[in-house]
């Protein structure tokens, strides 16, 4: 039998996508187009993915590695996407583009560092944060789901490459 602690990454996880799916109001195949519900989407086939391999490697170019990587550039892509479709004023569609370019730089660093993944995940915690009731153009329920999404898929992360390392891999 497996040790309580040795699923906990795995609970941690799953216990995200649920607080994660409970603010979502509709089922994204009734909003064909809309970013927020897109990412729902993404973010189900990624915790699949994560899910289904609970022990596959961590290292650098791994796959998940580079799944952590490609999750840290679609968030960004997310909300220019919705500035898009919901007509944001200027001033935020660059701050959202500004942000494109952050997230793919630390998307670049997470490629390196499962470190720096984790960190750039609870980053965009507090960049969802700033969004909250704030931009007309992301839906607040995305901001909460994307704050529980950001913080299980980071602490995921962090759990796996420290379960790594400390197994002697190179994480």
């Amino acid at each position: 039998m497996t040790p309580l602690r040795h699923l906990a990454p795995q609970i941690l996880l799953a216990l995200s996508a649920l607080a994660a799916l409970a603010v979502v109001p509709d089922w994204p195949h009734r909003h064909p187009g809309d970013p927020h519900f897109l990412a729902v989407i993404a973010c189900a086939l990624l915790y699949g993915l994560l899910l289904a391999r609970p022990s596959a490697p961590w290292s650098e170019g791994s796959l998940n590695r580079r799944l952590g990587a490609a999750f840290l550039l679609l968030l960004p892509v997310i909300y220019v996407g919705a500035a898009l479709r919901f007509s944001a004023p200027p001033a935020a569609m660059a701050l959202e583009l500004a942000g494109l370019a952050v997230w793919a730089g630390l998307a670049w660093g997470a490629l390196r560092s499962g470190h720096v993944l984790a960190l750039a995940c609870a980053l965009h915690a507090l960049w969802d944060a700033g969004h909250f009731a704030r931009a007309g153009y992301i839906h607040d329920w995305y901001v909460v789901a994307c704050i529980a999404v950001d913080i299980g898929i980071g602490a995921y992360a962090l759990l796996m490459v420290h379960r790594a390392t400390a197994a002697g891999q190179a994480a």
